[in-house]
């Protein structure tokens, strides 16, 4: 059976990792150091994982670094899977497989090539995205296509039930494509070619709600960069104020200079009240859980921290 050595740090990867390790030969897992990790959004501990599976654990600042390469020829694995990795592999670390590197990818390739391809999908409005198992090569998302599964995004998904989703996939792709591997070597198809721009890599400071956007576009914003992602957030009297949770009504019930409070909404459970903030656009956007210093607003905290006719942001 082909020697198989694991690297990642995102939850993505948990549940194939447990399952590829109880029914393959995976030698090795390599995660991040703590202090590289805390700089991370969606991190979860590997080790636990390791120990539970037996499988030795190594932890590395990155993954093209000498000790690494070291690391990795010792291990002398056929394939390496990497799920979950933000840091891009050095030709050096791809020839280190006698098979090659899997990787998986949160788009439906060659759609969507480049950085948080989740996060993009919600806020540019897509109805369907998917996952790609690929063979990694030195281009960015341009190897060789194992396998695809599609899956729909609707109204009230946000990134951590997408990347659910990813989850699920990658445990599916993975226990399909790794027999097959094991029999025959390496399988694959080319990607289509396309002049689709590279997805940039977002920031915290992208998470920046600008309110001159209608309903819509803000709800997307919102749940594309909900936990464990860093949050959309805006700026209240030089204060930051991050929303974790927002709400779209699909009629217009707001009038008013965007941004501000046109109403406050009432709930018998504190998670479904808001403020309703007025947006350019049809629909009427409201928030119903905010950040500020620590603490979560909801229900009459949120009201009186936002009353009616507040501009909610500094201007």
């Amino acid at each position: 059976m082909k020697r198989i050595v694991w690297v990642g740090f995102h939850m993505e990867g948990r549940d194939a990792f447990q399952k590829v390790s109880s029914s393959f030969n995976v030698v090795g897992c390599i995660s991040l150091k703590e202090e590289q990790s805390a700089k991370r959004s969606g991190v979860i501990d590997y080790r636990t994982l390791a120990d539970t599976a037996n499988v030795p654990y190594f932890e590395i600042d990155h993954i093209n670094d000498e000790s690494s390469i070291a690391l990795l020829n010792e291990l002398n694995p056929d394939i390496l899977i990497i799920l979950g990795w933000s840091q891009l592999l050095s030709e050096e670390v791809l020839a280190i497989p006698k098979l090659g590197t899997i990787g998986a990818h949160a788009s439906l390739l060659p759609a969507l090539r480049g950085s948080a391809p989740i996060n993009w999908a919600i806020i540019n409005g897509l109805r369907e995205t998917g996952n790609t198992l690929m063979w990694l090569n030195p281009g960015v998302d341009t190897g060789e296509i194992i396998d695809q599964i599609s899956f729909e995004i609707d109204d009230f998904d946000d990134c951590k039930t997408l990347y659910d989703k990813v989850a699920e996939t990658n445990s599916t792709m993975l226990l399909n494509a790794l027999p097959l591997i094991n029999e025959k070597g390496k399988i694959g198809a080319p990607q289509e070619e396309t002049d689709e721009p590279i997805l940039p890599r977002r920031r915290p400071k992208d998470g920046l709600i600008d309110f001159t956007k209608d309903a819509w576009s803000l709800y997307n914003f919102v749940r594309a960069l909900a936990q464990p992602y860093p949050g959309a957030f805006f700026y209240a009297d030089g204060i930051k104020c991050i929303v974790w949770q927002a709400s779209y009504v699909s009629s217009k019930i707001d009038a008013g200079k965007n941004g501000e409070v046109h109403a406050h909404l009432y709930a018998t459970r504190p998670e479904n009240c808001g403020i309703v903030v007025c947006t350019d656009g049809d629909g009427s956007f409201i928030i119903n859980q905010v950040e500020v210093e620590g603490q979560i607003l909801m229900a009459k905290e949120l009201h009186d921290k936002f009353p009616v006719k507040k501009i909610v942001f500094d201007e």
